[in-house]
């Protein structure tokens, strides 16, 4: 469908933060090439370079935003090499990100993905518009324009090739058949220090609520999931299924991320106690 009219919305996900310039100067280029569009902030605060926290940012909120709402992904750190830039379409909503991973997340959980590069005349008025691309910000010569351009253009025209999606395979948990041991990986930080794996509960079925289970990363190891924060004493730690539906570890009114020393990458192990020896 083509946009109209202030009801559509770009949606932007960066780790350029709000000292400098660069977020603004890509919110600037989309509404000098579409007015009417509204602009929403989802965060420019992602690690720098966080590709793990990207695709889970944008894993917990793309149900939460209207049909027809640009996701603007720009997390990237192959900047300037030959990465793809990778246009995605599920259920009415769209993705503009460098192809490196930051859709693993969603293509993994939600399925029903439709991936494109951009169609070559797209990409044709969008170098045009500029004497040279710079190799250092493409957030602002290629993907603000490209996200205006989808605005007022619509998909049809916007869309080229189908485009198998880069996918970091680390970014989705494993689990063990004979032992139902899964393993994952910590996957963001969020701001009080609460530690949101890959871990789903659809992955653990059935877990949440019964006795003997452990949760471990390094040399932390959890006894049993927790339903809320107030469950265990001021400072305790403990893991739940978080809002998202992912499995995060955590310490009451406490940042467990600098206490226990948990980091982005870190892994995370879920079984039952009886089944680690077998």
């Amino acid at each position: 469908s083509v946009f109209n009219g202030m009801d559509k919305i770009i949606a932007i996900l960066t780790d350029f933060g709000t000292y400098d310039v660069y977020a603004a100067v890509m919110k600037g280029i989309i509404l000098s090439l579409n007015p009417d569009i509204s602009i929403i902030d989802i965060s420019h605060e992602v690690e720098p370079f966080g590709i793990a926290s990207v695709s889970f940012l944008l894993y917990a909120c793309w149900d939460y935003f209207p049909e027809d709402t640009i996701f603007l992904s720009v997390v990237d750190p192959g900047v300037g090499s030959k990465r793809e830039i990778l246009i995605a379409e599920q259920n009415g909503k769209f993705l503009i990100t460098p192809d490196n991973g930051s859709i693993t997340l969603l293509y993994y959980r939600k399925r029903s993905f439709k991936t494109y590069t951009p169609s070559a005349g797209i990409m044709k008025r969008v170098t045009d518009r500029v004497p040279e691309i710079s190799r250092t910000f493409q957030g602002r010569d290629i993907f603000a324009p490209l996200a205006a351009l989808l605005s007022t253009e619509g998909i049809e025209k916007v869309k080229g090739k189908m485009h198998r999606p880069a996918l970091l395979s680390n970014l989705m948990p494993v689990k063990d058949k004979e032992t139902g041991i899964i393993r994952g990986t910590i996957l963001h930080i969020d701001r009080f220090g609460n530690c949101i794996s890959s871990i789903h509960a659809d992955d653990s079925a059935g877990v949440t609520g019964k006795t003997g289970i452990i949760v471990e990363t390094g040399s932390t190891r959890i006894r049993g999931i927790s339903n809320y924060f107030s469950e265990v004493l001021k400072g305790q730690i403990l893991a739940y299924f978080g809002s998202s539906g992912l499995l995060e570890i955590a310490a009451n009114m406490r940042n467990a991320s600098q206490i226990y020393k948990i980091k982005t990458g870190d892994s995370v192990t879920l079984y039952y106690e009886n089944t680690l020896n077998m």
